[in-house]
């Protein structure tokens, strides 16, 4: 069994005040260290937010690159526990027509921000299982955008299938509702989700009345969930992040 959490960690800005990624990263790292889980896609991770979490999560390697041109800027990073897991490749590419272009984006319909997601392939140093991870966050705006990625999600998941024949855990703020459009071209191509009828997991730091779901952890054919929960814990009126992290134990046949 594996603890894999999807987590849009809410980038660094002095705009959230007492929520600003600073006042709660000792909340962030006491939850990761309590929960232990054993791979974690994280979203919105600046640099700095990113050498944060590595240099006090020493049990883990977080690997992916950034968004922008010079590969830096918010990324898509996977964190997986060291003493469980062999890397075996590392891929971070661009939704975007030129997926290995740093920094391009769809040209229409997307906010000028261009988006990434991060590949894995891990084995289990234990019985020497191998899968592959994705993850990943689509345009906050362009709904085209969001489809296009979907659409270049599962072209590079059926080449990643027929090339490596291995199964996927699929992380990620999707920008979308289980209703729209851009999540139904995942599901009825055979990605399940594992969070199915969860509550909510995008709140605005408790603003909303209601909580969308937005986030995700989507899994191929034969992967089940034994449980799942979102992280929804606050400490001294602080939140984790602007979302609840969706956290699922599975099972890998």
């Amino acid at each position: 069994m594996y603890k894999i959490v999807s987590f849009n960690l809410r980038y660094d800005t002095p705009n959230d005040g007492a929520q600003q990624f600073c006042h709660r990263l000792p909340f962030i790292l006491d939850t990761i260290r309590v929960e232990a889980p054993d791979i974690i896609g994280f979203q919105e991770c600046l640099q700095h937010m990113r050498e944060a979490l590595r240099d006090n999560l020493n049990d883990y390697y977080i690997v992916g690159g950034g968004r922008d041109a010079d590969r830096f800027g918010e990324s898509s990073v996977i964190a997986f526990r060291k003493n469980r897991f062999n890397l075996n490749e590392c891929d971070t590419f661009w939704l975007s027509p030129t997926i290995y272009t740093p920094g391009s984006r769809f040209p229409e319909d997307q906010s000028p921000c261009p988006r990434v997601c991060t590949m894995v392939s891990l084995t289990d140093t234990g019985d020497g299982k191998s899968f592959l991870v994705y993850n990943l966050h689509t345009d906050h705006e362009g709904v085209l955008a969001r489809i296009q990625s979907s659409d270049l999600v599962l072209k590079r998941l059926k080449e990643d299938g027929e090339r490596l024949g291995l199964p996927f855990l699929f992380t990620g703020d999707f920008n979308a509702t289980p209703d729209a459009e851009e999540i139904q071209k995942l599901t009825k191509e055979g990605l399940r989700d594992l969070a199915e009828g969860l509550g909510g997991t995008f709140h605005d730091y408790g603003r909303r009345e209601e909580s969308l779901k937005i986030d995700y952890i989507f899994a191929s054919a034969g992967i089940s969930a034994e449980s799942v929960c979102l992280w929804d814990q606050t400490r001294d009126g602080r939140y984790l992040s602007d979302h609840y992290p969706v956290a699922a134990l599975v099972n890998i046949p």
